[in-house]
């Protein structure tokens, strides 16, 4: 396997000047697009320490039985877990939509019984 690649101070400095960049168009959709890498990596972590976790049970087990309990375990874990970042998700993008929305409007719209006929 190949070195892990070092990021320069230069390669730093260009991703803040394009995040600031974006955050001066469009903030609401930055910060949205931010919390969800955030979140992203956080269960991405989360779910590799319990593949470890697995994966250690797994080898300690002395008979099929076992294994079919640990196995059984992590199908029903992960599925709560990934029904769980998936709703978290959703309800992040929800929040975002609506922030967007409530930022687009100006405040002055005409309501429908106000029209003169």
């Amino acid at each position: 396997m190949g070195k892990p690649k070092e990021t320069t101070t230069a390669e730093d400095e260009s991703a803040s000047a394009a995040t600031a960049a974006m955050m001066a168009i469009n903030p609401v959709g930055t910060k949205a697009w931010l919390d969800m890498t955030s979140e992203g990596r956080r269960f991405i972590m989360k779910r590799l320490q319990q593949d470890l976790e697995t994966q250690e049970a797994m080898l300690k087990c002395k008979n099929p039985m076992e294994l079919l309990e640990v196995q059984s375990e992590y199908i029903k874990t992960a599925m709560e877990q990934y029904t769980d970042e998936v709703t978290r998700l959703c309800n992040a993008m929800f929040r975002a939509t609506k922030e967007t929305a409530d930022d687009t409007r100006s405040g002055r719209a005409r309501g429908y019984d106000d029209v003169p006929l």
